[in-house]
């Protein structure tokens, strides 16, 4: 009679499978922000009779893809002992849904005809997830050469626009007059009126002088 001593392969502890048997609080994000892991509880299975299975401690198992989420990504990787599971996520793009001007800026009224001045002014944008931040790469539009009684300018960010008021008063143009001559005043009969290096400037009703280009 011979004894022989036999190993069951399915209850010699090793690992088997990993499975998130709760998931965590919080499932849905904004890009930018980091995976939380509260409330998450994921679970070791072993091929062993005596401990088929056990709570793993959070701090024992790793996730991969889990900082700076970014916009579109559907899920983490939870890894153990060369054994990995997908928690599901979603995470949404942080857009723009406001925009405020928290401070005017310090010009609000203008002759016919100036820029838009910005300085002073503080843009606010407001996000989807509840934050907002100073911006300066903004677009001002309808901002150049203002219109008399014009109300607004356009302050533009990602598709959303704040507008901010102003003041345009008309500034009638009285006179125009040559102030440096063209660089060819001299011509043969049939040749063409050459404006080369000529400047115009117009007087305007508040005694101001400006160069014209049109």
């Amino acid at each position: 009679t011979k004894a022989y001593t036999t190993t069951d392969k399915f209850d010699d502890g090793s690992l088997k499978s990993k499975e998130i048997v709760t998931e965590p609080n919080k499932t849905s994000y904004f890009e930018g922000e980091n995976f939380d892991k509260t409330g998450m509880v994921v679970k070791a299975n072993y091929n062993s009779k005596k401990n088929p299975s056990v709570i793993l401690d959070s701090s024992n198992y790793s996730i991969t893809n889990g900082t700076n989420l970014k916009a579109g990504q559907t899920s983490v990787i939870i890894t153990y002992e060369g054994k990995s599971v997908t928690q599901k996520i979603n995470v949404e793009k942080n857009s723009v849904v406001s925009l405020q001007i928290k401070t005017p800026p310090t010009k609000t009224s203008y002759k016919e005809g100036e820029n838009f001045d910005k300085t002073g002014m503080v843009v606010i944008a407001n996000y989807k997830n509840g934050t907002n931040k100073t911006i300066t790469n903004y677009t001002i539009k309808n901002g150049n050469n203002l219109a008399a009684d014009q109300a607004n300018v356009e302050i533009e960010f990602e598709g959303k626009i704040v507008k901010q008021a102003i003041s345009v008063i008309a500034n009638q143009l009285m006179e125009i007059k040559v102030t440096k001559a063209p660089n060819k005043t001299s011509y043969i009969e049939g040749q063409n009126f050459d404006s080369t290096g000529m400047k115009i400037s117009g007087i305007y009703k508040d005694g101001s002088t400006q160069e014209i280009l049109d």
